[in-house]
């Protein structure tokens, strides 16, 4: 994993958090292809520091997805090495931090809940995610695919996992989708 101490970028992601007005620490998340970022803001007016994994959707969906879709194997392995990237931070996210995302992997799996399940201020809360997850995991176990509306991409599979991997190994109960 590479810790970036300095992003220029983060004028954009201070006018974010500025938007959500969240008092208390923030973080931003951004699943790209070949990496995950983790922004981390302590009342700052940019971020105090991102750290870099080296576990992005494609990296994830093309090194460890060999089947369509993956099968329980191919997961397990995926889930062990994102894991072992995400736990290197784990003691440095304070409690209670507020984690956020605009990025279109996330905004996929959020549209996966039920209108119904879905909040005007667009929060997606880790027992719904898991509720994603297992249907998935029903796909990978043998359901048939057809009798789900999930997306069928390796890409998509790969963002689940790093997402809840993410939520559930560094402490965050929700994250808020943002614009």
């Amino acid at each position: 994993m590479e810790r970036v101490e300095l992003w220029r970028q983060g004028e954009e992601l201070s006018k974010i958090f500025a938007k959500c007005s969240i008092s208390g620490p923030s973080a931003m998340l951004n699943i790209a292809p070949d990496y995950t970022l983790l922004a981390l803001m302590t009342n700052a007016a940019e971020p105090d520091v991102i750290w870099k994994f080296t576990v992005g959707a494609e990296r994830i969906a093309t090194e460890f997805f060999i089947h369509t879709p993956p099968t329980p194997g191919e997961v397990e392995n995926a889930i062990m090495v994102v894991e072992d990237e995400v736990m290197q931070v784990s003691k440095l996210i304070p409690a209670g931090t507020h984690l956020f995302s605009s990025d279109a992997a996330v905004k996929e799996i959020y549209a996966q809940l039920e209108p119904y399940q879905q909040s005007s201020d667009r929060r997606l809360y880790r027992h719904d995610l898991e509720a994603i997850f297992g249907r998935l995991s029903a796909i990978i176990s043998g359901r048939p695919a057809s009798s789900d509306t999930l997306p069928q991409t390796a890409t998509f599979a790969a963002a689940l996992l790093i997402l809840r991997e993410v939520m559930f190994h560094l402490g965050f109960e929700e994250i808020t989708i943002v614009e």
